[in-house]
């Protein structure tokens, strides 16, 4: 395997790599296929080209992002559906949302389920101390802060939990960095009544 490193030095020249450049440096290795993580493409390639979509919420659950954001990233998705050989998704509902939503045969999707990564880092001393701090039992869970993540519901299944006299010990601890309309979610633990016991790590 051969690395070729891009020197991104702008937020414009990672939109020039994504959309024009990366299909000629391609050309230029002689690449048969030009395997791309996310669903921002080159806009023309010559190349067969395999893409990675997670889902069809830009254009299923559109109230979940800015229109701004929704509209590029509703963009990006169809233009991956349309004009890659095949698409990767990670599950069988998510290949049946892009199908109907972009309306692209479904035999163009190969589901590949998530997995953990070959990395692994214990916390730092922060994080494993505010863990400490919850007191007893806690429930843990890995999230960037937006609306598509439903950590709306789990804040209300938490409360839920919570009036149980057996669960009175239990914590909610969240790790994950802030992404678009995180303000809606922190309103929300602002009110709620278990508030002292959710905690967030970043």
């Amino acid at each position: 395997m051969n690395w070729h490193c891009i020197p991104i030095k702008s937020k414009l020249d990672r939109i020039l790599w994504s959309h024009w450049r990366t299909a000629l440096k391609a050309r230029q290795l002689k690449c048969q296929v030009l395997f791309v993580l996310f669903n921002d493409i080159p806009i023309k390639c010559s190349i067969p080209i395999v893409s990675v979509v997670h889902d069809a919420f830009p254009r299923t659950h559109g109230n979940w992002f800015p229109s701004r954001k929704r509209k590029i990233l509703d963009t990006l998705t169809n233009l991956a559906c349309k004009k890659s050989k095949k698409v990767i998704t990670v599950s069988e509902y998510s290949k049946k949302s892009l199908a109907k939503a972009y309306n692209v045969p479904r035999d163009r999707f190969v589901v590949v389920y998530n997995g953990p990564g070959n990395q692994s880092n214990q916390c730092t001393m922060p994080s494993g101390e505010l863990i400490s701090a919850a007191s007893g039992r806690y429930i843990f869970t890995i999230s960037t802060l937006e609306p598509r993540k439903n950590l709306d519901g789990l804040i209300k299944g938490f409360e839920i939990l919570k009036r149980e006299k057996q669960f009175e010990d239990v914590s909610l601890i969240v790790a994950g960095a802030k992404g678009w309309m995180e303000s809606d979610l922190l309103e929300q633990v602002e009110k709620s009544p278990c508030k002292s016991d959710i905690h967030f790590l970043g």
